[in-house]
């Protein structure tokens, strides 16, 4: 059975795990550390206005979405910042799933929709219009930093 419920702390490695080995894979072909990661999903475990949804499958994490509940004068909606699945799941269906779920988890906590974003010709960008999702074309995405931050973007 599949079923999408709040991560829990003591799943964390776990968590972690399905983190690292989803962006190490192509095309992000990323690397972070295991210490950085676990203290990065910590935050959505005990910030209320964080969330992190695991998708289980018989009792086994197979993938998560991490997303900040944004108010707005016009309904709360959630922003995804992250949305994973194991890469061993990947094209097997999961992701639909998950979304799925996602979208029925976000009805009942009376959300007015969801937002995310990604990068244009990327497999998930196809893979989120496949599943309901529509590009705005109002809406573009703008990154400042001054040069005395430390914190990457």
């Amino acid at each position: 059975m599949t079923d999408l419920v709040r991560g829990v702390s003591d799943e964390i490695e776990y968590y972690a795990e399905i983190y690292l080995l989803a962006y190490e894979a192509a095309p992000w072909n990323e690397t972070y550390d295991l210490p950085d990661v676990i203290e990065y999903i910590d935050a959505y475990l005990k910030d209320t206005s964080r969330m992190c949804f695991v998708l289980r499958e018989d009792d086994e994490p197979v993938g998560m979405v991490l997303g900040i509940i944004v108010p707005s004068p016009n309904g709360n909606y959630l922003r995804v910042e992250d949305f994973l699945i194991h890469p061993e799941k990947h094209r097997t269906g999961y992701g639909s799933r998950m979304i799925d779920l996602l979208f029925d988890r976000v009805a009942t906590m009376g959300l007015d929709c969801i937002i995310l974003g990604t990068q244009r010709n990327y497999p998930a960008y196809y893979f989120y219009l496949h599943n309901g999702f529509k590009e705005v074309e109002s809406a573009v995405l703008l990154v400042g930093k001054r040069e005395d931050t430390v914190q990457k973007i």
